[in-house]
């Protein structure tokens, strides 16, 4: 049986569906909103059960769909991010204030709650490296839990101060699959933050770690970081990674705000990018080789 990722056409919002050995398993769950598309789909596919299902970080357009997956879905396994509840922007981008904070840790500690009682819960910590799923062999990179060390550091800018988004605490996952590197970078940030190291440029971090241990200078497949934002696509490190595909969660809409498909194109002028905004893909691999098959949102809707 092929091997094959499934990106799910959510705008702005990550939902991928990993397919191996005739079974399934979810990176994220997308934005409530989706939900419909999403279990019109899974049904589409005659997924009753999946393996497992991993929340990168807590943002509604990655959890948003956890509770009610739950509910309809057998799911054996659930990793969760924790909420640091110290954020200073929400899910938008804006200022978050104590509501806010109060209101996320509230459906934080729901959602563990349900996944403890449903399935086998494992929190996501610094010690939580890997992922195994069948012929996938995840490893997980950026696991500290920055910003709850930052706003606890008595010496630190930041003591007791929220002003992190939680794209700072965003894991992201890496797979080398039949000599294709594929890289899934959740929202895991790129920005510059001199005066915070252990925050400092996280998405060249994990792509340098990446290439020490597999000895490679390239990625085959990327999953664009934070839907295309800038701040988490460094220029620097897009030049370094290279990606053959570039699969972006976002529409032109808002992409024409960033340097970020200019910034990949400079990096391959052969890349090919796919948006996730009208059509969702499915990545096969088998025997090293790629093929892509693109499906019409409307299939999802009103096949």
């Amino acid at each position: 049986m092929a091997n094959r990722i499934h990106f799910l056409n959510t705008i702005w919002s990550d939902c991928i569906l990993i397919e191996s050995k005739g079974k399934y398993a979810l990176i994220d769950s997308g934005s409530d909103f989706y939900y419909p598309m999403i279990k019109k789909y899974l049904n589409k596919l005659n997924i009753k059960e999946l393996e497992f299902l991993v929340l990168t970080h807590f943002h509604n357009d990655h959890y948003g769909c956890i509770l009610k997956l739950l509910d309809d879905f057998k799911i054996k396994n659930t990793y969760l991010r924790a909420y640091s509840g110290h954020d200073g922007t929400n899910g938008n981008g804006t200022f978050a204030n104590d509501e806010y904070r109060k209101s996320e840790m509230k459906t934080y500690k729901e959602i563990e709650d349900k996944c403890k009682n449903y399935t086998n819960f494992s929190p996501i910590d610094d010690n939580f490296k890997h992922l195994d799923f069948y012929d996938f062999h995840f490893d997980i990179l950026s696991t500290k839990e920055n910003t709850i060390r930052i706003f606890e550091d008595i010496n630190g800018p930041l003591y007791h101060i929220n002003k992190l988004s939680e794209n700072y605490e965003s894991i992201s996952l890496f797979c080398m699959l039949d000599k294709v590197a594929i890289y899934l970078a959740a929202d895991i940030t790129d920005c510059e933050n001199p005066t915070l190291p252990s925050i400092d440029r996280l998405n060249k971090k994990a792509l340098l770690e990446i290439y020490d241990k597999y000895h490679i200078d390239k990625i085959n497949i990327y999953k664009v970081a934070h839907h295309g934002v800038h701040d988490s696509n460094h220029e620097e490190t897009l030049k370094l990674m290279r990606p053959d595909y570039a699969v972006v969660t976002n529409t032109d809409r808002w992409l024409k705000n960033y340097k970020t498909i200019d910034s990949l194109i400079s990096a391959n002028k052969d890349i090919q990018i796919y948006r996730t905004d009208w059509q969702k893909y499915i990545f096969t691999i088998e025997e090293g080789k790629i093929k892509i098959e693109a499906i019409a949102e409307d299939t999802l809707f009103y096949e």
